[in-house]
C-alpha cells in the first residue's frame, strides 16, 4: 500500500476558508492592511462590502430575528480554529487494512472532523450524526469552557483522553453548553459536504427545536429537506415523565438544495401489486381517476378544470371534440354534485395518450363512465418508479429494540453500546441518497 509522502499536521483555518469563499464572489471588497506582525495581509473592507450589498445589511438594529445563547461566539471561534494533529493508522487493530474502503476513527469528533478537512473538504455526499440528546444524563465535550472543581471531579475521560462533563438540568448553562457543542461540529461538518451533499441528524424532544434553529442558521432554512419521525419505542419510554414518548426524529438538510437529487424509495410489494394493467409494449401501469377527489373538488374552485371529455366507447380514447358516437363525460361525484378534473385542457392535450375512458359500475346512467389516467411503474428511462420519501418511517423497522437484537447477534451481548440505532435507519438513509464517501458520527 503506497504511503503518503507528506502529512499536513495542521487543519485548515476556518476563518481563512470563509475569507477565501468571500473573495471568490466579492474580490472588490478586499484590500491590504498591515497586521500586528508588521506584515501586509489581505483583509475585508467593510465599507466596500456594505456598498456592494446595498440596503441588505444590518448593524446594531434594535430588533432582528436571531437565535443565540451564552457561548455561541466562543463555539464559532472553536469551529474556525485550526489544530496541529494528525490521524494515526492502526493496521494491527484493523480488518483487511490493505483493501478496505472504510475508515473507523476514534477521537474527539470535533477534532476528527477538522482532520478530515485535509482530505475530504467538499467531497462527502452524506453525513449521519447521532449526538447526545441532552436528556440531563449525557456527557458532552467541553471545548472552550473552563471547569469548576465540582465539574472536574464529576467529569470522565474518553478513550483518547478527552474530558467529558455530564450536562445535568442543574447546570446553569444546560442548553447553552449543548448548543455550543453541536454548533461547532455542524459548522465543520458542512465544509465537508459536496454541493449536492446531505446530512442526517438523530435527535429527540429535548433539543429538537434548538437543533432546527441551529441547522437553519448553518445550512440555511431553504436547505431544510425534511424532519422524519421514527417510532423508536412502541411500548413507550420508561424514562419519560407524565407522557410516555414513543418516537424520535431525524433532521435532513442539504448543502445546496437546488442541485440535490434524491432517489426516493422503491415501491414495496403491496404497492407493486396495484400495477395490474399492461400496455401493448409490456409496461405495467395502474389506473388513477382524473376526477378531483380531495379538497377543492367543486367546479367553482377551479372552473378551468371543469369541462366535458368525449370518449370513443370502442377503445376508450379521450378527446375534447365530440363526434356522433362519442360519449360525453363530465366530472361528477357519486352523489351527483358537479366536480372538476385534476388536469386543465392544456395538460389534457399534452398527456391525452395516457388517458382512458371506462364504464364503471354505478346505478346512475349519468355516472356510468369516468376518466382515468395510466400511472406507469417505470418512467421514460425505464427505471423503477419511486415513491416520495415519507416523513414517518415504519415502526417495525425503526424500533430501537431491533438494534439491541442486532448487537446481541454480533457480540452475544446487547449492552455493548448505549442507545444503538438499528441498521435500518442507515440503510434507509442510503436508499434515499446512496453514494460514497460518507461519514457516520
Amino acid at each position: 500500500m503506497e504511503q503518503p509522502k507528506h502529512i499536513d499536521m495542521q487543519t485548515p483555518n476556518g476563518e481563512q476558508l470563509n475569507l477565501d469563499a468571500l473573495y471568490q464572489i466579492a474580490p472588490s471588497c478586499f484590500t491590504e492592511a498591515k497586521g500586528d506582525d508588521g506584515e501586509l495581509h489581505r483583509v475585508v473592507d467593510f465599507n466596500k462590502l456594505r456598498l456592494l450589498l446595498g440596503d441588505q445589511t444590518v448593524e446594531d438594529a434594535p430588533e432582528v430575528y436571531d437565535f443565540t445563547w451564552v457561548g455561541k461566539r466562543a463555539a464559532l471561534r472553536e469551529a474556525a480554529a485550526p489544530i496541529n494533529k494528525t490521524l494515526r493508522p492502526c493496521p494491527e487493530e484493523s480488518v483487511d487494512w490493505e483493501h478496505t474502503q472504510n475508515l473507523y476513527i476514534e477521537g474527539d469528533n470535533l477534532e476528527v472532523l477538522k482532520l478530515l478537512q485535509n482530505s475530504y473538504m467538499g467531497k462527502v455526499k452524506m453525513i449521519y450524526i447521532d449526538p447526545p440528546y441532552n436528556t440531563g444524563n449525557d456527557f458532552v465535550y467541553m471545548d472552550s469552557r473552563s471547569l469548576s472543581a465540582e465539574e472536574y471531579n464529576e467529569s470522565i475521560l474518553d478513550e483518547e483522553g478527552n474530558r467529558l462533563v455530564k450536562n445535568t438540568y442543574s447546570n446553569g448553562s444546560f442548553h447553552s453548553d449543548w448548543c455550543s457543542m453541536i454548533y461547532a461540529r455542524l459548522m465543520v461538518a458542512r465544509t465537508l459536504l459536496k454541493e449536492d451533499g446531505v446530512i442526517f441528524i438523530s435527535i429527540d424532544d429535548h433539543e429538537i427545536e434548538n437543533l432546527r434553529k441551529i441547522c437553519d442558521e448553518i445550512f440555511g432554512i431553504v436547505n431544510f429537506v425534511g424532519q422524519f419521525t421514527l417510532m423508536s419505542n412502541p411500548r413507550g419510554s420508561q424514562n419519560s415523565k407524565l407522557v410516555s414518548s414513543v418516537h424520535e426524529y431525524i433532521l435532513m438538510y442539504s448543502k445546496n438544495i437546488s442541485v440535490l437529487e434524491l432517489k426516493g424509495l422503491g415501491k414495496d410489494a403491496d404497492s407493486l401489486s396495484e400495477f395490474k394493467e399492461v400496455d401493448e409494449n409490456g409496461r405495467k401501469y395502474r389506473l388513477l381517476g382524473l376526477r378531483k377527489r380531495g379538497g377543492a373538488w367543486r367546479k367553482e374552485d377551479r372552473p378551468n378544470m371543469f369541462y366535458p371529455i368525449y370518449v370513443n366507447p370502442s377503445n376508450g380514447q379521450c378527446y375534447l371534440q365530440k363526434e356522433d358516437n362519442y360519449i360525453e363525460v363530465i366530472p361528477k361525484r357519486p352523489t351527483g354534485e358537479l366536480s372538476r378534473w385534476t388536469w386543465g385542457k392544456d395538460k389534457f392535450e399534452q398527456e391525452r395518450d395516457v388517458l382512458v375512458g371506462k364504464r364503471i359500475n354505478r346505478t346512475s346512467d349519468i355516472d356510468a363512465w369516468d376518466i382515468f389516467r395510466k400511472d406507469y411503474i417505470d418512467n421514460d428511462e425505464g427505471e423503477e418508479k419511486t415513491t416520495k420519501i415519507k416523513t414517518i418511517w415504519d415502526e417495525k423497522d425503526t424500533n430501537y429494540q431491533n438494534a439491541k437484537n442486532e448487537i446481541k447477534a454480533l457480540f452475544g451481548n446487547s449492552e455493548i453500546f448505549d442507545y444503538p440505532k438499528p441498521t435500518y435507519i442507515i440503510k434507509n438513509s442510503l436508499l434515499l441518497y446512496i453514494m460514497m464517501p460518507m461519514i457516520f458520527i
